[in-house]
């Protein structure tokens, strides 16, 4: 790679990183936007949800390698003894936003505990077979989501824009919705495979 005389920050001001960089996100948007809806609607229905998470995994994992490869084998700063350094820096992000991001996430939103929402969540959970899971109203436009980690225990949060507008038939399909985020896991699995990605960037 082409790099101009400016120690470390030299990439800053490379036009062939930015161009690399450009080019890559387009190819990215083409593929997302056209190839792959053709791809899932061929392959919805054919895969359980397993199947289809242990496709995805074994695609990133295969992605990562190749691309660890191929900085290794095409030089740059990337060499075999960066790599633990560069997964390391990579775990660290991601459990320190792991921690964190329930905190900012109730700072961010308002959000504030209400018991009649509280009463549903129990309810939900209950039939589900899914223990304690906190109820909270936030700030924002219509939307429900589920959030959590191991300190702060799973919460489900439910705009006030939201909760006025659907009756309790309604709130309990959106709420089991969210509860099935937690009963899967989502979260972490997102986190987990979000690591990938963030590996081949660094």
């Amino acid at each position: 790679m082409l790099m101009l005389p400016l120690g470390w920050f030299g990439w800053w001001f490379d036009p062939v990183y930015w161009l690399t960089m450009i080019g890559g996100y387009i190819i990215m948007l083409v593929l997302a936007s056209t190839i792959a809806p053709r791809v899932a609607r061929r392959l919805s229905g054919r895969f359980s949800l397993y199947v289809s998470m242990a496709l995805l995994a074994i695609v990133l994992v295969s992605i990562t390698a190749g691309s660890i490869w191929a900085a290794l084998y095409f030089g740059g700063y990337v060499t075999i003894y960066s790599i633990p350094f560069i997964i390391g820096f990579v775990l660290m992000i991601n459990l320190f936003t792991y921690i964190i991001s329930p905190f900012i996430i109730n700072l961010s939103y308002g959000a504030r505990p209400d018991p009649d929402l509280q009463a549903i969540v129990d309810s939900v959970a209950a039939r589900l077979g899914l223990g304690r899971v906190k109820a909270v109203l936030v700030d924002g436009p219509p939307y429900a989501f589920s959030y959590g980690n191991i300190l702060t225990g799973r919460r489900v949060a439910i705009t006030r824009s939201l909760y006025e507008m659907l009756n309790r038939e309604e709130l309990e399909a959106v709420i089991g919705h969210e509860l099935g985020h937690h009963i899967h896991r989502d979260n972490l699995i997102m986190l987990f495979f979000g690591m990938f990605p963030a590996v081949v960037y660094y």
